[in-house]
């Protein structure tokens, strides 16, 4: 069966998916990915062919987990941390022996070559290795910040959501792939003239959900090359430096226009209420808006 684009599962293996699922990002449209919160019940799994990669955290009680595939069998207790890994094009079984609950994710085996070309590595080389009852700090870190986001998105979500799976990807290839030599980048720092053009887009789309492909465009790099000049040049991800220039925007509003309302205020530097300003206002400067109006 043809792969479609947005769907990274087969019908028979997307139906028992969305079962199981207590939250779910599929109707979002995540760039190359599809999160989920699962609880699966005991007992006995197979699955087709599976057309994404799959990577799974356990974030419950331990459970004695049993996966087959290609006539080999493993098996242990999976404590909470553990990963396993499934390679787009395994068709595993799987047993659990009691109630478990995980963090998924689906990876478009397209969106890891784009990574991987973007890493300037050679494409037809890298091939992820699958893992079964595996630790890594790092991803376990990017799935909980993923969930978070999708049980409570934050302004500049979209961003902060393409900065964590452009890393979970580079993750992926540099530590569960065929052993290949990642090079570094040819652009070392942003120069005066590309911080300026970032400045200046940041600034006319401010009030907008704006994405790391659309600032590494404006400066003609990838995503995943502009992402890495950025800190360097900055001190600040992508995302961090965003949401300090909305913060740093909104005080000037509030000391210049004393007649727009926190919410117009909010809204028009990006965030979604006035709740969420609040917030990191505090968060960053600790004041609050009222604080900052006061002072003017």
């Amino acid at each position: 069966m043809a792969f479609i684009a947005g769907d990274l599962w087969l019908p028979e293996e997307a139906a028992a998916y969305r079962r199981n699922s207590l939250l779910t990002s599929r109707a979002l449209a995540w760039r190359g990915v599809i999160l989920a919160h699962q609880q699966m019940a005991p007992g006995a799994y197979s699955t087709p062919p599976i057309l994404s990669h799959s990577l799974s955290l356990h974030v419950q009680q331990p459970v004695l987990l049993t996966r087959t595939d290609d006539g080999k069998t493993q098996r242990g207790v999976l404590e909470c941390g553990d990963l396993h890994l499934s390679v787009a094009g395994q068709a595993p079984r799987w047993h659990h022996s009691t109630v478990s609950e995980v963090i998924n994710i689906g990876i478009d085996p397209l969106f890891l070559r784009q990574i991987i070309a973007q890493m300037e590595l050679d494409v037809g080389q890298v091939e992820l290795i699958p893992q079964f009852q595996t630790s890594d700090p790092l991803i376990e870190s990017i799935l909980h910040a993923l969930l978070n986001e999708l049980k409570v998105p934050e302004p500049g979500s979209r961003l902060y959501i393409e900065s964590l799976t452009n890393q979970l990807a580079v993750r992926l290839i540099r530590r569960y792939a065929t052993h290949v030599r990642v090079t570094e980048p040819r652009h070392g720092r942003l120069s005066t003239q590309q911080r300026q053009q970032i400045d200046d887009y940041i600034h006319a789309h401010l009030a907008e959900d704006i994405s790391l492909a659309q600032l590494a465009d404006v400066v003609h790099l990838s995503p995943y090359h502009f992402a890495r000049c950025f800190k360097l040049t900055a001190g600040l991800s992508p995302y961090q430096y965003l949401l300090a220039r909305r913060v740093n925007y909104a005080i000037h509003l509030l000391q210049t226009s004393p007649e727009r309302s926190l919410l117009e205020v909010a809204v028009s530097v990006g965030f979604y209420d006035q709740s969420h300003l609040s917030r990191h206002l505090k968060r960053i400067y600790g004041v609050t808006p009222g604080q900052v109006k006061a002072a003017r």
